[in-house]
Protein backbone atom coordinates (compact mmCIF):
# COMPACT_ATOMS: atom_id res chain seq x y z
CA UNK A 1 0.00 0.00 0.00
CA UNK A 2 2.93 2.34 0.76
CA UNK A 3 4.57 1.64 -2.60
CA UNK A 4 1.18 1.95 -4.31
CA UNK A 5 0.68 5.55 -2.88
CA UNK A 6 2.75 7.32 -4.83
CA UNK A 7 3.56 11.14 -4.73
CA UNK A 8 0.86 11.23 -1.49
CA UNK A 9 2.91 8.67 0.53
CA UNK A 10 1.47 8.34 4.46
CA UNK A 11 3.60 9.87 7.37
CA UNK A 12 3.55 7.13 9.08
CA UNK A 13 2.66 3.22 8.22
CA UNK A 14 2.62 0.04 10.50
CA UNK A 15 2.17 -3.76 9.41
CA UNK A 16 0.14 -5.95 12.09
CA UNK A 17 0.58 -9.56 12.19
CA UNK A 18 -2.23 -11.80 13.77
CA UNK A 19 -1.59 -14.39 16.50
CA UNK A 20 -2.57 -16.75 13.58
CA UNK A 21 0.48 -15.72 11.84
CA UNK A 22 2.74 -17.82 13.91
CA UNK A 23 2.22 -20.85 15.99
CA UNK A 24 4.19 -23.59 17.82
CA UNK A 25 5.69 -24.69 14.15
CA UNK A 26 7.07 -21.69 12.94
CA UNK A 27 10.56 -20.24 12.12
CA UNK A 28 9.95 -16.98 14.10
CA UNK A 29 13.81 -15.91 12.89
CA UNK A 30 12.33 -16.89 9.30
CA UNK A 31 9.62 -14.60 10.16
CA UNK A 32 11.69 -11.92 11.54
CA UNK A 33 14.76 -12.04 8.69
CA UNK A 34 11.50 -11.66 5.85
CA UNK A 35 10.10 -9.00 7.80
CA UNK A 36 13.66 -6.81 8.24
CA UNK A 37 14.24 -7.05 4.83
CA UNK A 38 10.46 -5.99 3.52
CA UNK A 39 11.09 -2.98 6.39
CA UNK A 40 14.74 -2.12 4.59
CA UNK A 41 13.26 -2.11 1.05
CA UNK A 42 10.22 0.13 2.10
CA UNK A 43 12.46 2.42 4.25
CA UNK A 44 14.95 2.63 1.50
CA UNK A 45 12.29 3.34 -1.31
CA UNK A 46 10.03 6.02 1.54
CA UNK A 47 12.56 7.64 3.55
CA UNK A 48 10.36 10.30 4.63
CA UNK A 49 7.86 7.41 6.00
CA UNK A 50 7.98 6.74 9.55
CA UNK A 51 8.00 2.86 10.14
CA UNK A 52 6.47 1.41 13.20
CA UNK A 53 6.72 -1.98 14.13
CA UNK A 54 4.19 -3.98 16.28
CA UNK A 55 4.63 -6.81 18.32
CA UNK A 56 2.82 -9.89 17.57
CA UNK A 57 -0.37 -10.27 19.50
CA UNK A 58 -1.02 -12.76 22.13
CA UNK A 59 -3.98 -15.21 22.60
CA UNK A 60 -5.12 -16.48 26.52
CA UNK A 61 -3.34 -19.90 27.82
CA UNK A 62 -5.57 -22.79 29.65
CA UNK A 63 -5.60 -21.64 33.16
CA UNK A 64 -6.97 -23.44 36.30
CA UNK A 65 -6.70 -27.14 37.84
CA UNK A 66 -6.16 -28.64 34.57
CA UNK A 67 -3.17 -26.78 34.26
CA UNK A 68 -1.35 -29.12 37.14
CA UNK A 69 -2.94 -32.16 35.88
CA UNK A 70 -1.78 -31.56 32.32
CA UNK A 71 2.14 -31.08 33.35
CA UNK A 72 2.05 -34.41 35.75
CA UNK A 73 1.06 -36.27 32.98
CA UNK A 74 2.89 -34.41 30.23
CA UNK A 75 -0.06 -33.13 28.30
CA UNK A 76 0.53 -30.05 26.72
CA UNK A 77 -1.55 -26.69 28.27
CA UNK A 78 -3.76 -24.77 25.80
CA UNK A 79 -1.57 -22.33 24.06
CA UNK A 80 1.12 -22.35 25.72
CA UNK A 81 3.62 -23.49 22.55
CA UNK A 82 1.67 -21.33 20.34
CA UNK A 83 2.11 -18.16 22.43
CA UNK A 84 5.86 -18.84 23.23
CA UNK A 85 6.60 -18.89 19.88
CA UNK A 86 4.98 -15.33 19.44
CA UNK A 87 6.66 -14.36 22.55
CA UNK A 88 10.02 -15.62 20.96
CA UNK A 89 8.68 -13.52 18.17
CA UNK A 90 8.51 -10.49 20.18
CA UNK A 91 11.56 -10.57 21.69
CA UNK A 92 13.31 -11.19 18.37
CA UNK A 93 11.43 -8.07 17.52
CA UNK A 94 12.37 -5.71 20.01
CA UNK A 95 15.50 -7.10 20.67
CA UNK A 96 16.05 -5.58 16.36
CA UNK A 97 14.27 -2.32 16.41
CA UNK A 98 13.10 -0.88 20.53
CA UNK A 99 15.30 2.05 20.74
CA UNK A 100 16.06 2.31 17.29
CA UNK A 101 12.93 2.84 15.80
CA UNK A 102 9.74 2.95 16.97
CA UNK A 103 8.07 0.26 17.91
CA UNK A 104 4.76 -0.26 19.33
CA UNK A 105 4.41 -3.13 22.13
CA UNK A 106 0.67 -4.32 21.24
CA UNK A 107 1.88 -8.07 23.18
CA UNK A 108 2.88 -6.25 26.42
CA UNK A 109 -0.22 -3.93 26.31
CA UNK A 110 -2.66 -7.08 25.60
CA UNK A 111 -1.14 -8.64 28.49
CA UNK A 112 -0.73 -5.83 31.01
CA UNK A 113 -4.07 -6.19 33.57
CA UNK A 114 -5.67 -2.14 34.51
CA UNK A 115 -3.49 -3.31 38.19
CA UNK A 116 -0.44 -3.26 36.44
CA UNK A 117 -0.01 -7.01 36.75
CA UNK A 118 1.39 -9.09 33.42
CA UNK A 119 -0.49 -11.93 32.46
CA UNK A 120 2.01 -15.33 32.37
CA UNK A 121 3.19 -18.63 32.03
CA UNK A 122 5.84 -20.79 32.28
CA UNK A 123 7.44 -22.87 29.79
CA UNK A 124 10.35 -24.44 29.34
CA UNK A 125 11.78 -22.92 32.52
CA UNK A 126 11.19 -19.69 30.48
CA UNK A 127 8.58 -16.42 31.43
CA UNK A 128 6.07 -15.75 28.41
CA UNK A 129 3.01 -13.22 28.32
CA UNK A 130 -0.58 -14.46 27.40
CA UNK A 131 -3.44 -12.27 26.51
CA UNK A 132 -5.32 -10.75 29.64
CA UNK A 133 -8.42 -12.78 29.73
CA UNK A 134 -10.61 -9.86 30.29
CA UNK A 135 -9.45 -8.44 27.31
CA UNK A 136 -11.29 -10.61 25.24
CA UNK A 137 -14.59 -12.66 24.88
CA UNK A 138 -13.26 -15.57 22.35
CA UNK A 139 -9.29 -16.25 23.42
CA UNK A 140 -7.87 -14.23 20.87
CA UNK A 141 -9.64 -11.12 19.43
CA UNK A 142 -10.12 -7.97 21.26
CA UNK A 143 -13.35 -7.19 23.27
CA UNK A 144 -14.59 -3.23 23.79
CA UNK A 145 -12.47 -3.03 26.97
CA UNK A 146 -9.38 -4.54 25.03
CA UNK A 147 -10.05 -2.33 22.24
CA UNK A 148 -10.36 0.58 24.29
CA UNK A 149 -6.92 -0.10 26.40
CA UNK A 150 -5.22 -1.20 23.00
CA UNK A 151 -6.20 2.24 21.43
CA UNK A 152 -5.90 4.79 24.16
CA UNK A 153 -2.00 3.54 23.97
CA UNK A 154 -2.03 3.80 20.11
CA UNK A 155 -3.26 7.39 20.35
CA UNK A 156 -1.02 8.63 22.91
CA UNK A 157 1.91 6.60 20.85
CA UNK A 158 0.90 7.93 17.27
CA UNK A 159 0.48 11.62 18.73
CA UNK A 160 4.42 11.71 20.41
CA UNK A 161 5.15 9.96 16.58
CA UNK A 162 3.24 12.96 15.08
CA UNK A 163 5.14 15.76 18.12
CA UNK A 164 8.46 14.13 16.78
CA UNK A 165 8.03 14.20 13.45
CA UNK A 166 6.92 18.26 13.60
CA UNK A 167 10.26 18.82 16.07
CA UNK A 168 12.29 17.30 13.03
CA UNK A 169 13.38 14.21 14.75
Amino acid sequence: MVDEAGATPPDVAFLKFCYIDANAQSDVRAILNHYREAFAGLRARHPGVTFVHLTMPLRVVQTGWRVPVKNLVGRPIGGYADNAKRNEYNALLRAEYDGREPLFDLAEIQSTRADGSRVSFSAGGVTHFALAPEYTNDGGHLNALGRRVVAERLLVFLAEIARDRARGN
